[in-house]
């Protein structure tokens, strides 16, 4: 969104923001990927790219640029730690995927995180958020099927979302 204002006390937030992204992802690259620090790194720089565009403080180009590179990022754990993948790293990146309207590459993570794990709620309230928001009712409704057919609980936010769509 446009709704960030570039204040002088903004600015300084943005540049350390950057300064440190970038500090960050040169340490990753200098490390070997099959390195369990080197995953924890990567693990923490996504959890801090998610909180640093929640805040709303990059312009939309920026944005989007954080988002690509959050996705790059998961995808390295994805093809050779994908155990280190936890529910927060996917929802982190499906939520600013689906944020960001890049629905293909939303569908495909949602995919995975489904795949991964079958038996939390998260993978399906993001699923049916973005068949909601991409107007995709059949899909939202096998989604919806299979949730129902699990033992999964399903909390209010995930109801509300499911009375809207069946209004």
């Amino acid at each position: 969104g446009e709704s960030h204002s570039m204040l002088n006390g903004d600015s300084k937030i943005t540049y350390s923001a950057r300064e440190h992204v970038r500090q960050a992802k040169l340490s990753i690259s200098s490390k070997d990927i099959k390195d369990e620090e080197c995953q924890e790194e990567i693990k923490i720089l996504v959890g801090y790219m998610n909180h640093t565009l929640k805040q709303n403080i990059l312009t939309s180009i920026e944005q989007e640029d954080y988002v690509h590179q959050m996705e790059a990022l998961c995808e390295q754990l994805y093809e050779n730690a994908r155990e280190k993948l936890e529910v927060t790293d996917y929802s982190f990146l499906l939520q600013r995927l689906i944020e960001q309207k890049f629905y293909e590459e939303a569908e495909k993570w949602a995919e995975r995180f489904m795949t991964q794990y079958p038996d939390e709620l998260k993978p399906y309230t993001l699923c049916m958020k973005l068949y909601f928001e991409t107007e995709q009712k059949e899909k939202f409704f096998e989604v919806l099927d299979k949730l129902r057919a699990s033992s999964i609980v399903i909390d209010n936010q995930t109801l509300e979302l499911i009375r809207i769509v069946q209004r």
